[in-house]
């Protein structure tokens, strides 16, 4: 499993990459553009939907806290204390 700052790298460069792609998807005639505009204002929301979802981020709290209790428990080392 990643380390939470890897985690926090790799979402921040995936934010970054549509924030530089967001020029690009906008841009063209009038006609494209108003096609277009609307399925790429929808990637960008899928796409910050599924980085950001706070469900997702619970859930990989969950197993990270059990996996430490697991290591501890491995140790023989009280939970809380490593």
């Amino acid at each position: 499993m990643a380390s939470s700052w890897t985690q926090h790298l790799i979402e921040a460069l995936i934010v970054a990459s549509l924030i530089v792609a967001l020029p690009f998807a906008i841009t063209g005639s009038k006609k494209r553009l108003r096609g277009r505009l609307g399925g790429g204002a929808m990637m960008i929301g899928l796409a910050f939907a599924v980085i950001f979802d706070p469900a997702v981020a619970r859930s990989k709290e969950i197993i990270r806290q059990k996996s430490e209790e697991a290591e501890a428990d491995a140790n023989g080392a009280p939970p809380g204390e490593e």
